[in-house]
C-alpha cells in the first residue's frame, strides 16, 4: 500500500515562491534557492537575518527576545536562521543590494597565533558602511563561501582587509591562515549587516576582542 505523500511547505519570501525541505529554516531554504537573504552568524546569535512573519506557522529553535524587541515581536519578527515552517509561510524582508567584486590577495600577516590579517585589492571600489561585513570566497576553493567583517572603512582605491581566525576544520579559515595565498583571485559579495555607527552626541564604549576586532577597527578607522 502507497504511503500518503508528505505535504511540503511553500516558502514565500516577498514575492518569490519556494518549495521548503523537511527540517530546512527559513534560512536554509532562502539560502538554497539563490535569494540574497541578510544573514551572519546563522545560528541565532547576531539578529542579522530577521524578518516579519507575514503568514503561516514556524516552530522556533531557540528563544529570540534577547534579540527581537518587544516592539518586532509584537509585529510578529523572527529569526529566520531559528524558523522551520510548520505551514505554508510567507515571510517579508528588506533584501540586501549587495554585489560581487573580484580581486586579489596581495598581503598576508600573521597577527596571533590563530589569526591571520588578509588584504585584498579588488578591481573596483566596494561600497560599505564601516561595521558591516562581506561573503569571501578564495580561488582553489569552489562553493565555498564565508562571513568575514571589514577590518577597514570603504577606499576609492579598493583595497580592504579582513581580520580571519582559523576554525578548527574550517576549510577557508585554515587556507588563510596556513597556506601562501598571495596573488589568488578572490570574490568579495556585499555589503551586508546592520551594524554601523549612527548619528550620536552619546558617548560610546567599544569593546572587541580576537577576530571580532575587525568591525571596530573599521568603525575607529572611519571616525
Amino acid at each position: 500500500m502507497a504511503r500518503p505523500r508528505t505535504h511540503l511547505p511553500t516558502l514565500t519570501i516577498n514575492d518569490a515562491v519556494i518549495t521548503a525541505r523537511p527540517r530546512e529554516t527559513v534560512l536554509q531554504t532562502a539560502l538554497r534557492a539563490g535569494v540574497e537573504f541578510p544573514n551572519s552568524c546563522r545560528v541565532g546569535g547576531c539578529g542579522a537575518c530577521k524578518c516579519r512573519l507575514a503568514g503561516g506557522e514556524v516552530k522556533e529553535l531557540t528563544e529570540t527576545g534577547y534579540l527581537l524587541s518587544a516592539e518586532e515581536l509584537a509585529q510578529g519578527y523572527i529569526l529566520a536562521c531559528q524558523s522551520v515552517p510548520r505551514s505554508d509561510v510567507r515571510v517579508e524582508v528588506a533584501l540586501a543590494s549587495a554585489r560581487g567584486v573580484a580581486g586579489r590577495v596581495v598581503a598576508q600577516a600573521r597577527v596571533t597565533h590563530d589569526i591571520t590579517r588578509l588584504t585584498v585589492q579588488l578591481d573596483e571600489q566596494l561600497s560599505y558602511r564601516a561595521g558591516q561585513f562581506a561573503n569571501l570566497s578564495v580561488e582553489g576553493l569552489p562553493g565555498v563561501v564565508r562571513s568575514y567583517s571589514f577590518a577597514t572603512p570603504s577606499r576609492p582605491d579598493g583595497r580592504l582587509e579582513f581580520l580571519v581566525r582559523r576554525v578548527p576544520n574550517g576549510k577557508l579559515s585554515t587556507l588563510i591562515n596556513d597556506a601562501d595565498i598571495i596573488g589568488r583571485a578572490v570574490r568579495v559579495d556585499g555589503p551586508a549587516g546592520d551594524f554601523w555607527l549612527r548619528p550620536s552626541d552619546a558617548p560610546m564604549l567599544l569593546v572587541a576582542g580576537g577576530s571580532g576586532l575587525a568591525s571596530i577597527l573599521a568603525l575607529l578607522r572611519a571616525a
